[in-house]
């Protein structure tokens, strides 16, 4: 019986808290700034680097200044990008990094996510938004390293991408 309280209980906990968080509507209830370390683990091994990511407002409503920080010989290097909401219920939204280039993304289940190809690589980010955090994470492939299998049918293929480099950090609200 108090395992079947506690289980309750947890659930009942956990629910609040998904309610919670999806009452929040983003970016506007996730506005602040967020520090800690990026790991990036590739072939050649792990790095640690400090990093931060700042989510501002600015005088448009439909715009927030999207800044992310790498600290790198204790030199802080930002990438000073815009984000712009393109359809909020849909939860479209564009990353533009204000040289030409600009990225979609996508918000659902509190986390932002965009693809996207640089030079033959392909590239997944994920910015998942917590209570008093943020989980920043990127994927990193070659696409010359693709590798195809197919059904033993022999009537669908797929592609695959094996991954190379890996950056992910916890980032606490300040």
């Amino acid at each position: 019986m108090k395992f079947i309280l506690l289980t309750l209980s947890f659930f009942f906990t956990s629910l609040g808290v998904a309610q919670n968080l999806e009452t929040k509507k983003f970016p506007k209830d996730f506005i602040g700034t967020y520090k800690g370390d990026l790991i990036i683990n590739n072939d050649n091994g792990s790095n640690t680097i400090p990093m931060e990511f700042h989510l501002k407002p600015t005088n448009s409503p439909n715009e927030y200044d999207y800044i992310i920080v790498y600290v790198v010989n204790d030199t802080p290097s930002p990438r000073n990008y815009k984000l712009i909401v393109e359809d909020q219920k849909k939860g479209l939204f564009k990353i533009d990094e204000k040289n030409g280039i600009i990225l979609n993304a996508k918000f659902n289940n509190n986390t932002l996510t965009s693809i996207f190809e640089v030079e033959g690589n392909l590239l997944v980010t994920t910015e998942r938004f917590t209570k008093d955090a943020m989980f920043f994470d990127i994927l990193f492939s070659k696409k010359k390293n693709q590798v195809i299998t197919t059904t033993t049918e022999g009537n669908t293929s797929v592609i695959s991408f094996p991954i190379t480099t890996t950056q992910s950090a916890k980032l606490l609200k300040q």
